[in-house]
């Protein structure tokens, strides 16, 4: 297949880790190697900034200001819950 596709030539070496892949003798390679989270660009995510926020320091304790804001979410999440007429028991 790969000659029929043109190109230069593969080393043999390279051919060969390829067909150990394919007949499960290797390991592939984990797709997120490589790839650090917390280098990632904020507005990729299409998140607001609070909820990268506490992404980024799930496994850290809260800074004061992000917990105070955690809460205040939680209190108008709780207020338009009351709004919309659902408690928690009808949940």
């Amino acid at each position: 297949m790969l000659d029929a596709i043109g190109g230069e030539a593969l080393p043999e070496a390279t051919v060969q880790r390829m067909l150990r892949k394919i007949r499960g003798e290797e390991p592939l390679a984990d797709p997120q190697a490589g790839h650090d989270v917390r280098r990632m660009d904020d507005t990729a995510a299409g998140l607001p900034a609070a909820e990268l926020a506490l992404y980024r320091n799930r496994n850290e304790e809260m800074p004061p200001e992000i917990e105070k804001l955690l809460e205040e979410m939680e209190e108008e999440a709780l207020e338009d819950g009351e709004e919309d007429g659902v408690d928690d028991e009808d949940a």
